[in-house]
């Protein structure tokens, strides 16, 4: 993973773990990104999914599990809090 999405997952992290429900897009130069919760708050032992929605510009893209010769597969690097753990991406 680039630093440039590095940067992005840790600072859409910090974003969910403020707002609960939805964070506030964050924007770089050709993506606006925002990490979407299916709960507003959260339990102590309970799952919950969170969903990273990713709006490009034109002709700029993401790849999936299987990006071929020339590229790599989505990741997120997450920065949470002590207790958290996160999933692999679905």
């Amino acid at each position: 993973m680039t630093p440039y999405f590095r940067t992005l997952a840790a600072a859409l992290g910090t974003f969910l773990l403020s707002v609960p429900g939805m964070a506030r897009p964050v924007q770089t130069d050709h993506v606006e990104s925002e990490l979407i919760s299916e709960v507003a708050a959260i339990q102590p032992g309970v799952p919950f999914t969170v969903g990273l929605r990713m709006k490009m510009d034109e002709h700029w893209h993401t790849y999936w599990l299987n990006p071929g010769d020339s590229g790599l597969a989505t990741t997120i690097a997450w920065t949470l809090p002590e207790g958290f753990r996160a999933g692999d991406i679905r």
